[in-house]
């Protein structure tokens, strides 16, 4: 009984910690992408409710072998616009069809810290902009977009957007993510991009 008691205390504390260092925009280390989802599940307050995105990375090179798993890459940032335009669809039948339309990847090696205000990529580079997949995630309240971005010149990947639409510097963003370990590519790799938009009902 002491044992389980022990154990229960030791899980409950790391799990508020990995959900302190997600919710303030922080990977954190040695964990995988459930762990979090889940530490951010069993940590919620109640009568609140919680948006956040989460981006993975894989690594291939030209050949198509995947040369790096990058895993959970960023817990951040979910923008003011998006939440905006996302209120407004309940308003403007507009507004509705473009919230489906965020399936857009983009990337480039802008550094600037991301900010809720973000309207576009830092430095949006690389290769064009493409369009993923558009499913849930492992529950009904997560939408998934999944992508294989080709780099069409060296460099290194820093930054990562959700975009409404494939025209370079312009739409709406959903998120900005910078990515805790930038991977370096050459011309014909690819970076698998699985980004992850989670909406949490009140407890």
């Amino acid at each position: 009984m002491l044992q389980n008691y022990i154990e229960k205390k030791v899980r409950d504390r790391k799990l508020r910690k990995i959900a302190e260092q997600a919710r303030n925009g922080i990977v954190p280390k040695g964990v995988t992408k459930d762990e979090v989802m889940d530490a951010l599940r069993l940590t919620r307050k109640p009568a609140v409710t919680e948006i956040f995105g989460m981006l993975t990375t894989r690594v291939f090179n030209s050949e198509g072998k995947m040369v790096d798993d990058y895993r959970l890459q960023s817990v951040r940032k979910v923008t003011t616009p998006f939440v905006k335009l996302l209120a407004d669809a309940f308003c403007s039948s507009t507004a509705a069809t473009l919230i489906s339309r965020f399936i857009v990847h983009a990337a480039g090696d802008g550094s600037t810290a991301e900010a809720s205000g973000d309207l576009l990529l830092i430095r949006e580079m690389g290769g064009p902009r493409v369009s993923g997949s558009q499913i849930h995630g492992a529950s009904s309240n997560i939408y998934k977009t999944v992508k294989t971005w080709g780099a069409l010149t060296a460099m290194t990947v820093i930054e990562h957007g959700i975009f409404d639409t494939t025209t370079t510097s312009a739409g709406n963003l959903l998120d900005r993510s910078l990515v805790t370990t930038p991977p370096t590519v050459a011309s014909g790799d690819e970076v698998e991009f699985t980004y992850e938009l989670t909406i949490n009902s009140e407890t």
